[in-house]
């Protein structure tokens, strides 16, 4: 067989990724953790407790099915009956609670079956949301030079469903609660709400480092700088929009804050 004359280029950066050594999750470990009860409590546990050995758990393996069971079977389920509750007994906003507007109405009719209906698409919504997500995040965490340890796009999926379902669903279901104080208590569980999403925020931020083994300020920048790009675009845009619109979109704008009142 004649050789090549025209073989293609070769660089030293296309080599095989090597594998990367590390203890895996309980819920992937089936020799230590038969049950299957024992493998979720146990991961969840470990990403309270544990954000190395999470980290290294998540990184040590770039099968995503493991990932997407972990989360249909414990998150999915919680955000189905946020949907149901939140269609039935709607919450009022904290924001449009301190302006002290009416508590929105559950919707009747139409707008009831309709809202229903729309639960049945929870599950391609969320596919579309963690993989947009998940670019966002890997794109992130390759401009600050996070992703050097060449662990993959697979390793940040990996991360967004366990972290989502271990981290997420207790404070969504936490959330689900508080929402429907009444009053300053309503205000006041909004705000410890939003400072456990901040905490969980940066603490995935941890485990998202540790799971690319790299530092741990790049796995946190990582994971805020697509948000920060993002804001400030959205607001560049609202501030054109104030500059051109004049008073009139200034005055529509602020009434639309306050609901339309």
């Amino acid at each position: 067989m004649p050789a090549n004359s025209y073989p293609p280029p070769e660089s030293p950066s296309e080599e095989p990724v090597p594998p990367v050594d590390g203890r895996p999750l309980p819920f992937e470990n089936l020799g230590d953790y038969p049950g299957f009860l024992a493998r979720a409590w146990s991961t969840t546990r470990l990403f309270w407790t544990d954000s190395g050995a999470a980290g290294e758990g998540l990184g040590c393996s770039r099968r995503i099915r493991p990932a997407i069971g972990f989360y249909a079977l414990l998150g999915m389920p919680a955000m189905v009956l946020g949907g149901v509750v939140n269609i039935l007994w709607p919450a009022q906003p904290w924001f449009l609670a301190a302006l002290g507007l009416p508590k929105p109405a559950a919707p009747v009719g139409p707008g009831l079956i309709i809202a229903v209906f729309s639960i049945l698409f929870v599950p391609v919504f969320l596919a579309m949301a963690f993989a947009l997500t998940g670019l966002l995040y890997h794109g992130g965490l390759w401009v600050v030079g996070g992703a050097k340890a060449g662990l993959g796009l697979p390793v940040t999926f990996r991360f967004l469903l366990y972290s989502a379902a271990a981290l997420g669903v207790p404070v969504g279901l936490a959330d689900l609660v508080l929402s429907r104080f009444p009053g300053s208590l309503h205000i006041l569980g909004a705000l410890l709400t939003i400072g456990a999403q901040l905490g969980i925020f940066f603490y995935q931020g941890v485990i998202f480092a540790r799971a690319h083994r790299t530092d741990t300020w790049r796995g946190v920048l990582g994971m805020l700088m697509p948000l920060l790009v993002i804001g400030l675009l959205c607001g560049g845009c609202l501030g054109a929009l104030m500059l051109a619109g004049g008073e009139e979109f200034r005055e529509a704008f602020t009434k639309g804050l306050k609901g339309g009142v």
